[in-house]
């Protein structure tokens, strides 16, 4: 049995999840702890807190709200998944618990760096829609945070744009 473990770390505005071993029905408990930092980061009351914690059975996550290259809560929150071993459905419904968990506060949650039999399970069931997977860390980073959010919101909660709705 390998351990899982998950490292929380920022980057920007982001806060990425860095996911290691096998996500099963046993360490998933590790991972609804990592998201409720995401979760704390998102809604603007985190505890301030180092960033860089690793997570453990034993651990608590904390990690900073603030940082030299942005204030306030993080908009994106990416699932690191380059070292992920395995992921069952718990696991899959973990992922979906954080993004569900993260829309309401105005936050995105991506998954990069899949092994093949994730991106499967996500295509699938169709969760690569609502939750998009990205071939690296760098490129889920890179996207445009703004436009990806606006995107992410449910629909009829979107703002208009200056010249949205007019006719011409």
């Amino acid at each position: 049995m390998r351990v899982f473990s998950v490292e929380v770390a920022r980057s920007g505005r982001a806060l990425v999840l860095g996911l290691s071993g096998e996500l099963d029905h046993e360490s998933v408990v590790q991972f609804h702890e990592a998201s409720d930092t995401a979760v704390t980061e998102a809604s603007g009351t985190g505890a301030g807190g180092p960033a860089g914690t690793a997570v453990t059975s034993a651990a608590v996550v904390t990690a900073a709200t603030t940082d030299a290259t942005g204030a306030g809560a993080p908009p994106l929150v990416v699932a690191d998944c380059s070292r992920l071993l395995f992921c069952d459905s718990s696991g899959i419904g973990a992922f979906v618990r954080l993004y569900q968990r993260l829309l309401p506060h105005g936050a995105a949650l991506r998954i990069a760096a899949a092994p093949p039999s994730v991106r499967r399970a996500f295509s699938l069931t169709g969760l690569d829609g609502p939750i998009p997977v990205h071939p690296t860390v760098d490129e889920a980073l890179v996207r445009t945070v703004g436009h990806d959010l606006l995107d992410d919101l449910p629909a009829g909660t979107r703002p208009r744009s200056a010249g949205e709705g007019r006719r011409g």
